[in-house]
């Protein structure tokens, strides 16, 4: 696991608790919502788990880490 992965997963968690709480910033939950409906769609994601099986991150919360790009290239950072 890279330092990288590690930020990640801390930054998409707190933004997942933030639009929970109501203080996600809005001008980002558009761009959220369009990776997890790519993600919806994905074969890669195992939803008994709520896990990518490609990085291995939990879904929903990997959408929200903003510097996070798909493995396989289905969305880019934000």
């Amino acid at each position: 696991m890279k330092i990288k992965d590690i930020q990640n997963y801390i930054e998409g968690n707190a933004n997942h608790l933030f639009d929970k709480i109501g203080i996600f910033p809005e001008e980002l939950k558009q761009k959220v919502a369009d990776r997890q409906t790519i993600c919806d769609g994905c074969s890669f994601l195992d939803r008994e788990k709520s896990i990518c099986s490609v990085c291995s991150c939990k879904y929903p919360h990997l959408t929200y880490a903003l510097d996070k790009k798909c493995p396989k290239k289905y969305w880019k950072e934000i």
